[in-house]
């Protein structure tokens, strides 16, 4: 996970190209009412059945001193990333596909740009 800012709140993230959607752990979304508001936006019913529910970005992720801005995260009970449980935050490319981005996955590292 790499840890960024939100809305000056430290959260680690991970990164999912191959997940249309950016995914907040519940918990998360619940303690930071300044950060998330509840949408009434329809959903794909793929979504829905995975147990995920809309939420309003009213803050943008910055990462690498780049701002995404996208307008909803869909929150979930827990990530799909068994033992990491500190992660709170999956991005996903409704976020990713605003920046353009450059994985070194053998040295574990990724730069990020406009």
């Amino acid at each position: 996970g790499y840890s960024t800012d939100l809305g000056g709140e430290s959260v680690l993230v991970s990164f999912d190209t191959g997940n249309p959607v950016t995914m907040v752990k519940k918990a998360f979304v619940d303690a930071h009412p300044g950060l998330f508001r509840f949408s009434s936006k329809e959903m794909n019913p793929g979504l829905k059945a995975k147990g995920l529910v809309p939420y309003e970005m009213l803050v943008p992720f910055k990462i690498g001193g780049v701002t995404l801005e996208a307008q909803y995260v869909y929150a979930i009970e827990s990530l799909p990333f068994p033992g990491v449980e500190e992660l709170q935050v999956i991005l996903g490319m409704n976020h990713m596909a605003k920046a353009c981005w450059s994985f070194d996955l053998e040295q574990n590292t990724f730069k990020i740009g406009l």
